[in-house]
């Protein structure tokens, strides 16, 4: 916990002092900003993309298993 509290530290202050344009590299300040601000796009887009990972992973899967049994036999 300690480590990701520095890192978010240190990103909040290079973002902030460092002269980087926030289109490039925004702070978690204004990330976490805008995710509360878009929250409804945010969880109405949640739901097809967790859907769209789980399918992908389970063909992976399948494919992994399907290659890795043609592999054992032959």
């Amino acid at each position: 916990m300690i480590s990701i509290g520095l890192v978010l530290v240190a990103w909040e202050l290079y973002a902030n002092h460092s002269g980087i344009k926030p289109t490039v590299l925004p702070a978690p300040s204004r990330v976490f900003e805008q995710a509360m601000l878009n929250r409804d796009a945010l969880l109405d887009n949640a739901i097809p993309t967790i859907r769209a990972t789980l399918i992908g992973f389970a063909c992976s899967l399948s494919a992994a298993f399907a290659l890795s049994m043609l592999v054992d036999f032959f």
